[in-house]
């Protein structure tokens, strides 16, 4: 398939954005049947489905790690699953977040109200294993259809990071709490 807007909007109130996700829509789909995907900020389920005139697969990026009230919490997710599974059903997708922000974002650590040091029980503040298959856990059973991984290229700048992301693939799919 295709990926054509990356957490586009930023402001579910700024409408600018709906006729070029739709061109591009309309575009990708003159050459090729094949689905067409589109990440999003948390937004209200109301606007997710708004984005779906423009997509065939709709995911949240949502990253709770390290847990901040100003950025969200891992407790979040439920209410978010439930958004996404109204508005794009078996066409959800949560993006697992496997990056650092102390590593690979550093210039929001302040702004997201971040502790200034990464977690100890962090891999240098990225989330370890049991932390995303909680994230997917969580996801999956409020019903978002499918995972995603984020972000692949930030994770191999941290020793041991591709380690914690295999694992909790093995995790997930060896669970029968998944299905």
């Amino acid at each position: 398939g295709y990926f054509i807007a990356d957490e586009l909007p930023q402001d579910a109130g700024d409408t600018r954005w709906y006729q070029p996700l739709q061109d591009r829509y309309d575009q990708v789909k003159r050459l090729t049947s094949r689905p067409v995907m589109v990440s999003t900020y948390r937004n209200p389920v109301d606007f997710l489905k708004t984005l779906m005139h423009g997509t065939d697969q709709l995911m949240m990026d949502y990253y709770p790690y390290p847990e901040s009230p100003k950025y969200g919490l891992i407790n979040d997710i439920p209410a978010i699953a439930r958004d996404m599974h109204e508005a794009a059903g078996n066409n959800s997708w949560f993006a697992i977040q496997a990056f650092s922000y102390y590593v690979s974002e550093p210039e929001n650590i302040e702004p997201f109200h971040f502790p200034k040091v990464p977690p100890a029980v962090s891999n240098q503040g990225a989330p370890t294993a049991n932390y995303m298959v909680e994230m997917a856990r969580l996801a999956l059973h409020e019903g978002v259809h499918n995972l995603a991984f984020f972000h692949y290229g930030y994770a191999k700048a941290i020793p041991g990071q591709l380690t914690e992301i295999q694992i909790a693939v093995r995790q997930i799919r060896e669970s029968s709490e998944f299905g």
